[in-house]
């Protein structure tokens, strides 16, 4: 089930303190150097806009720092701080050619950093897909959280979570694509369908770029591309490759079955990964392909949903 924005809210209370969010007059707000001030290690979001940050940084010039930011002690680093949260503050006060930024100190560790910069970016919708894919990565990798935990902390279904894993199996060509806003996350998780087959997503983003394809269209040039590929790379269902002399191959090679193909985006569509089907004398095999425990424990849960 998804979680709400209140949830979330409650999520990065619950990791902050009510405080932090809300400060009281019982905090200590701190003028803090701006120049011993260091970025946080684990933030999420790369990409800053120039132009809000110029924007920002003129409202700082005239009305000075609203919020404060929030800081911790900078490990190995005596009398410097690192950002935990307001980043995107502490760069247009630099902007602003401020020397000090009101801040908040808080204890923290690495893990609750982590959290709080993905919580804090997703809450206000500012991070693209592929930043929060990899900031969801951190947690699974770095702290060893389950797909289910990591989708109850940032407010999403779990199957959003593995969709948006899979994005990072595509090349970094198509990823800063995605984090450019040239390619959408549609369009995206259409192609993951492709990432097998490297050589052949280039072409397809070139193609809905230049053509400025919707996501139905980039999903039917898919399947187009992939039936036009099984014309000849596929062989005939039970013959080896052993068994076709070289100057026939042609002939021992045709098309799947339509009906299966479309099973096939059927499956693969509806479970979110890769499936494919063999089927020779009426009789075959489903396979159904995953990269992680974690996968197949999501794919466990949706078949295992459906008994119920």
């Amino acid at each position: 089930m998804q979680t709400s924005q209140t949830d979330m809210g409650q999520g990065l209370a619950a990791l902050l303190g009510e405080a932090a969010l809300a400060p009281s007059v019982k905090q200590k707000v701190l003028m803090i150097p701006i120049d011993r001030i260091f970025p946080n290690p684990y933030q999420p979001r790369q990409n800053f806009s120039e132009e809000s940050l110029r924007e920002l940084a003129d409202s700082i010039r005239e009305q000075g720092v609203l919020l404060p930011i929030i800081v911790r002690n900078k490990p190995t680093f005596e009398e410097a701080f690192e950002l935990i949260a307001g980043e995107r503050r502490w760069r247009a006060a630099k902007l602003a050619g401020l020397d000090q930024i009101p801040g908040l100190f808080r204890r923290m560790s690495d893990r609750q950093m982590l959290e709080v910069s993905i919580l804090e970016n997703v809450q206000r919708e500012d991070l693209n897909p592929v930043e929060v894919a990899r900031g969801c990565a951190q947690l699974i990798e770095k702290f060893g959280y389950s797909h289910k935990r990591a989708a109850l902390r940032i407010g999403k279904s779990r199957e959003t979570i593995t969709n948006l894993l899979r994005l990072l199996r595509l090349p970094e060509s198509i990823l800063a694509l995605i984090e450019s806003g040239r390619l959408s996350m549609g369009h995206a998780r259409a192609m993951v369908r492709l990432e097998s087959k490297p050589e052949l997503l280039d072409r397809v983003a070139d193609m809905v770029i230049e053509q400025d394809l919707s996501v139905r269209q980039t999903e039917e040039l898919l399947r187009t591309m992939e039936h036009e590929q099984a014309k000849t790379e596929e062989p005939v269902e039970g013959v080896q490759p052993a068994q076709v002399e070289e100057g026939n191959q042609g002939l021992a090679k045709r098309r799947k079955d339509p009906m299966i193909l479309s099973i096939e985006e059927r499956l693969s569509e509806t479970l979110g990964i890769k499936v494919s089907i063999t089927h020779l004398k009426g009789r075959g095999k489903v396979i159904v392909e995953y990269a992680t425990l974690e996968e197949l424990e999501g794919l466990a849960d949706m078949l295992l949903r459906v008994q119920e």
